[in-house]
């Protein structure tokens, strides 16, 4: 697996990618990737196998309190689940925040996705992350 910050270049592969999250995930316009890979990639890193987009995560840093993130959507391709793949993606963008003395990641999720709550949880629960649900 190779992990990259979002480009230009592959915007046409997100999009397909994020469509097979609907209906919990839907698919941004192309002018909301650009914008995504020209101003937020440090934290919209896209995870390939194979040269193939298997998952993406888009998180911001917030504008008004610059020690918040917010994760907006995660999403791996079905034949990649169970891989490691999200873990990967969260925990990269867990140490880039770490990295610019976050001290707080959001994240909203639908309630049937608990999964994903899980995941999220474990992998940003450290004394120093408050986690609330």
């Amino acid at each position: 697996m190779k992990i990259s910050p979002m480009r230009q270049e592959h915007i046409a592969e997100v999009i397909e990618l994020m469509s097979l999250g609907e209906p919990y995930i839907r698919p941004r316009t192309a002018s909301d990737y650009w914008l995504y890979a020209k101003l937020f990639s440090s934290t919209c890193p896209l995870a390939f196998v194979n040269d193939q987009l298997a998952g993406a995560v888009f998180a911001f840093r917030s504008q008004d309190d610059p020690t918040d993130v917010y994760i907006q959507d995660v999403m791996v391709h079905p034949d990649h689940r169970r891989h490691g793949i999200a873990s990967a993606l969260l925990t990269g963008v867990g140490d880039q925040a770490r990295g610019w003395g976050c001290q707080r990641l959001y994240l909203t999720s639908e309630p049937e996705k608990g999964l994903l709550h899980q995941l999220v949880t474990v992998l940003v629960r450290r004394p120093d992350w408050p986690v609330e649900s």
